[in-house]
């Protein structure tokens, strides 16, 4: 079977959209599929060739007519050489593009934000696949179809991506979280729980790990008031080397599709806290992890102490996390979209 994904990029910059293809792409070369993939570029195209990945370079990141019409004219092009079997297109643009000039192949189309204005967009594909049960049941709201969309989780345990690290040197007690300093990631709920947690535990540590999108939470992170107990890291393209040093992980979404660094805590055994949102609950409501209330930072904070203060609790959690993290393989990800795949291309 050939395969063409479609991305906007392949960049070592903690986008989730990326870092999910690069594996999938690797992972069925690895199984035996011819693979391609159409791109802008970036760090990860070396890796992907040596994985035996083909890239082609197409811009589906312009959104002005006659860059569009461009992107078309490529993609047609290419798909003409090729012939593929399969387009999966992990963007908007791209899935429509590709609907476009398919021809006789199988559009395939992943929604990782099913809360992105236009993803409803996603349903020119022959098939719609959520990332979590909740992303395929915000797509049948939008109006698709239940017969065309398929769940996929997205698998992150033993990814291409990953290389060996050294853990890093945290204060202790380590509260992790890895993601954009956003509203979105609750980043301004958990600094507010912190507040309330260091009157419990006053040596407690917050790092937040990841960009800073939002420059009034950076503000209040960088507040008098919060002292030296919390830490802005930044990017790291390599978040584990803090998953191995925290003693708890917290992710305080207020939307979470599904949670990449979530999983990633989990594989490395670290006691998890996550907000109740569909796509978290998913993950830890078989008991992996603690779920609290979306936005209610005394909750959040009464779960951190809890797990904090009783150590034979962290255990229990780290190994039920660890645990649970096993179902979200990079290579059974893989086999799962081989299978809608061959779905796809019996479908009339």
């Amino acid at each position: 079977m050939r395969v063409l994904h479609l991305v906007n990029r392949v960049a070592e910059s903690g986008n989730g959209i990326s870092n999910l293809v690069v594996d999938l792409a690797a992972g069925q070369a690895a199984i035996g599929l011819e693979t391609h993939l159409a791109t802008l570029g970036g760090d990860y195209e070396v890796l992907l060739e040596e994985r035996g990945v083909t890239l082609h370079r197409i811009d589906f990141t312009r959104r002005k007519p006659l860059a569009m019409w461009r992107a078309m004219r490529a993609l047609h092009a290419l798909r003409r050489e090729l012939r593929p079997d399969v387009i999966h297109a992990h963007t908007i643009a791209a899935a429509v593009l590709a609907r476009l000039v398919c021809g006789r192949s199988k559009v395939v189309a992943t929604v990782h934000n099913e809360w992105q204005r236009g993803a409803v967009l996603m349903a020119f594909a022959h098939r719609v696949v959520g990332v979590s049960e909740s992303v395929r049941e915000s797509m049948r709201r939008q109006g698709i179809r239940p017969s065309k969309l398929s769940v996929v989780r997205n698998g992150v345990v033993g990814s291409f991506r990953r290389r060996p690290v050294a853990a890093a040197q945290l204060q202790h007690p380590a509260i992790v979280t890895v993601g954009s300093i956003s509203e979105r990631k609750g980043s301004d709920v958990l600094l507010s729980a912190f507040q309330m947690v260091r009157t419990q535990v006053p040596e407690a540590h917050l790092y937040f790990v990841g960009n800073g999108d939002s420059q009034q939470i950076v503000d209040l992170i960088r507040s008098p008031d919060l002292g030296r107990n919390v830490h802005m890291q930044g990017f790291d393209p390599a978040p584990q080397r803090y998953l191995l040093s925290a003693d708890i992980f917290v992710l305080a979404s207020r939307k979470e599709p599904f949670g990449l660094a979530l999983v990633e805590a989990m594989e490395q055994g670290v006691a998890c806290v996550g907000a109740d949102t569909e796509g978290i609950r998913e993950i830890l409501s078989d008991g992996s992890g603690i779920l609290v209330p979306i936005g209610q930072a005394d909750a959040l904070a009464a779960a951190i102490v809890s797990v904090l203060s009783n150590a034979d609790l962290a255990v229990s959690l780290g190994r039920s996390a660890r645990r649970r993290s096993a179902d979200y393989g990079v290579m059974g990800m893989a086999q799962e979209y081989l299978r809608i795949y061959h779905v796809s291309s019996r479908a009339k």
